[in-house]
């Protein structure tokens, strides 16, 4: 171990003195993705030379058969992959010499969350070799990882980033499927939220109001730099004859009860800088959850075909306790000074034909009054922003829009969360 320690540090000295100003010369940051031969290992770390700790990296060298993109020049290239993450060793371990591989890589200097990981690196030390890091490695996950996500709901594809994220996060987004689907939070503060993620969408499917006061009490206040929560609300949230359990689900999760078991150190404010979109890839579970969902949500590209409007019956009483809590979710973020962006999403201009105005029976008479009582909780609030984007149909988005009758698809997203930034633009520049 202790080898293996001081042959990294020496690698770290020889790279900050000389070896980095030549791969910045030569090699941009772009991930670079090369078909390589396996010529040397390192001796592959055990359980026992990491105790106490649960992860470590092994260096490989490889010869460069062929670049397939990115910038690289050199015939040779050194790669730290993952050997053992979360105490559960990585075949990459077992790969012999000769083994033939295409690999995603960046560079090692990158990742600075990495600088405190046990690294095994037996190699005769090279400068002129580069060192990366293997970004596309496959992991096999511990089970414990996966209990500690596991939010029993899709908070467990989308907790992991927005965790990593928390110091630097300016916007968060609500919501049920609809903002799941509708919300590109990539969108939202231009260029800078591109490569340094600074608004995320947490929406989860059918999620009730009582879902999202979990959500705002337990987390959204704790964010040191929050401004602004976006809240996609389907108007069934008020129904007193809606009932979901998502809410209940995620209090007896096993993610959920790590939280609140660990916030004394999950809430403590991290001594890193902002997290930028490749350096998810210093945590593999995060990394493989954010491929999956970056910025917290996922797209569809479909369209609806044939598009038919349905006899729905319609059903509205609005109930007084969840009025009463969504004043309470407005309440407790003007009292952090946090501003919340409001907003009933479009559905399928299909609807417009019908007795009702979503596929949750919601009538016309009870949407309505619900837009009445919205706006005057508008003008209670200075910190609410209401915005009525259903409209009974009338909103100005065209079929093509939709992958079905209340979903958008990726284009309908896109015109979506751009309305959405420009409101808050404008509400920036009048606060000014």
């Amino acid at each position: 171990m202790l080898r293996s320690r001081l042959l990294f540090i020496v690698l770290a000295l020889v790279l900050s003195a000389g070896g980095v100003k030549a791969s910045e010369k030569d090699f941009d940051n772009e991930a670079v993705t090369l078909q390589v031969e396996l010529v040397a290992k390192s001796n592959p770390p055990t359980l026992r030379d990491i105790s106490p700790y649960r992860e470590a990296l092994v260096v490989h060298e490889y010869r460069v058969r062929k670049r397939v993109s990115g910038n690289f020049k050199g015939k040779r290239v050194r790669v730290a992959h993952w050997a053992i993450y979360d105490k559960q060793k990585q075949g990459i371990t077992k790969t012999k010499i000769g083994y033939r591989k295409t690999l995603k890589l960046r560079l090692f200097h990158q990742f600075r969350e990495l600088e405190g990981i046990y690294i095994s690196d037996t190699l005769k030390i090279d400068p002129d070799v580069p060192l990366y890091h293997d970004v596309g490695q496959k992991i096999v996950f511990n089970k414990s990882t996966k209990k500690r996500y596991d939010y029993r709901c899709s908070l467990s594809e989308t907790m992991p980033a927005f965790l990593m994220l928390k110091d630097q996060l300016r916007l968060v987004a609500l919501g049920d499927s609809r903002g799941l689907e509708g919300i590109r939070a990539e969108l939202f503060y231009g260029k800078e939220n591109r490569t340094t993620p600074v608004a995320y969408n947490l929406s989860v499917t059918s999620a009730p109001l009582e879902f999202q006061e979990i959500l705002v009490k337990e987390y959204l206040l704790k964010l040191p730099k929050l401004e602004w929560v976006i809240y996609q609300m389907s108007p069934r949230v008020l129904n007193s004859g809606y009932e979901r359990s998502e809410h209940r689900n995620m209090l007896k999760s096993s993610g959920f009860e790590f939280d609140r078991k660990h916030a004394d150190t999950l809430w403590k404010p991290s001594e890193n800088r902002a997290a930028n979109v490749y350096q998810f890839a210093s945590d593999p579970y995060v990394a493989n959850c954010w491929r999956e969902r970056p910025w917290g949500w996922k797209s569809d590209d479909d369209v609806w075909d044939k598009p038919k409007a349905k006899k729905w019956e319609g059903k509205w009483k609005i109930s007084g306790e969840r009025w009463k809590l969504l004043e309470s979710i407005v309440q407790k973020l003007d009292g952090r000074g946090i501003r919340l962006l409001l907003y009933l999403s479009p559905i399928h201009p299909v609807i417009r034909d019908a007795r009702v105005v979503d596929d949750d029976g919601t009538t016309k008479e009870g949407y309505r009054d619900l837009v009445r009582r919205l706006e005057k909780l508008e003008e209670k609030y200075p910190n609410l922003i209401f915005v009525d984007l259903l409209k009974e149909g009338n909103h100005g988005f065209s079929p093509k829009l939709f992958c079905d009758l209340d979903h958008l698809n990726k284009a309908g997203a896109k015109k979506l969360t751009q309305m959405l930034e420009e409101i808050r633009q404008r509400y920036e520049k009048s606060k000014r």
